[in-house]
Order: structure tokens, then C-alpha cells, then sequence
């Protein structure tokens, strides 16, 4: 997958490059931050309150894991090569294992719960009204290109090519039409 998106970011790369070459026309560039416009937009949403509760439960629990994790692996580390103490120190070994793989496991499993808690919250409504709030700020301003700020190609940019202000703005005069 992060494969595809440097293929696709090198190839548009690419095509703009080409495109530059070929024409007059100017592309200009924007970025967008999806996260920040929505937690933005629905900082007073108690959905998402409930959600950021959950995360944080959630972080607590994997904490607590991992601190059981920490302990088993400094006692593991204090056990010489005692042959006395081989026994003991191939169960940890197999704790080690065993807690590591439950860590691994839960680590996903939450994940996935927090997206689909979060993809219920990102109405389609709000996906549709997103769009329009994009489509309108480059318009206005002259964007022919806007990127996303999570993609995996954008390493840095300037602050005045982040139109994230201003799409918040834009999304807050539609919900008060």
C-alpha cells in the first residue's frame, strides 16, 4: 500500500514536472490536514469526546501491558546463565513470547476498532461538505493541486500552502446555512 502511494506521489510528481515543461500554466500546490478539520470542526461533538475516552482507555490498557512486558524482560535479563535457573528462564522466555504476541494482537484489534468508531463519526454528510469546502478554498485561491497532510510522500511544507484554517472556516459557514 505505502508502495502504490509512492508510485502514484512520483508519478504525479512526474506529470507536473511535464506538465510545467509543456505549458505556460502555473500549478500551484495546497495541503490539507483531514485530521485537524475534523477534529476541529467536532470539538464540541460529544461522539467525539467518546471517542478520544476510548483511545485513551485503550492506551491505558496497552500501557499496563507493556509495563508487565518491561518487567518480565528485566528479569529475564538479570537471570545469569545459572543452570539452575534454566527452567525459569526458558518460561520467561515463553511469557516473553506469549505477552508480546497478545500486545501485537490487541494493539490491531484496537486499531481497527478506533477507525470503525471513527469512520461512523465521519458522516458521509460531513465527507460531502469536506469536499465542497476543498473545492471551494482552491478555487478561490487558485489551487490546481491540493495533498492530503497524512499522505506518505509530503515530508515538508510551507504554512501558507495549508488551506486546513481556512477549509475549517468554510465547513463551519456551511453547517450555519
Amino acid at each position: 500500500m505505502i508502495n502504490m502511494r509512492r508510485i502514484r506521489f512520483s508519478f504525479l510528481l512526474a506529470v507536473l514536472v511535464v506538465g510545467n515543461l509543456n505549458s505556460e500554466q502555473l500549478t500551484t500546490v495546497a495541503v490539507v490536514d483531514i485530521d485537524r478539520v475534523f477534529t476541529s470542526f467536532y470539538r464540541e461533538s460529544q461522539r467525539l469526546r467518546d471517542l478520544d475516552f476510548l483511545q485513551k482507555k485503550y492506551q491505558q490498557e496497552l500501557d499496563g501491558y507493556l509495563a508487565k512486558l518491561s518487567a518480565l524482560k528485566e528479569t529475564f535479563s538479570q537471570i545469569r546463565d545459572d543452570p539452575l535457573l534454566f527452567e525459569k528462564k526458558e518460561q520467561l522466555k515463553r511469557d516473553i513470547a506469549t505477552l508480546t504476541s497478545y500486545i501485537d494482537e490487541l494493539t490491531r484489534q484496537r486499531k481497527m476498532k478506533l477507525q470503525v468508531k471513527r469512520k461512523e463519526l465521519m458522516s458521509d454528510t460531513f465527507v460531502r461538505n469536506l469536499q465542497k469546502a476543498i473545492q471551494y478554498i482552491s478555487k478561490s485561491e487558485g489551487y490546481t493541486i491540493v495533498f492530503r497532510a497524512d499522505d506518505v510522500g509530503l515530508q515538508w511544507w510551507a504554512s501558507e500552502v495549508d488551506i486546513s484554517e481556512k477549509v475549517i472556516q468554510y465547513l463551519f459557514r456551511l453547517s450555519n446555512d
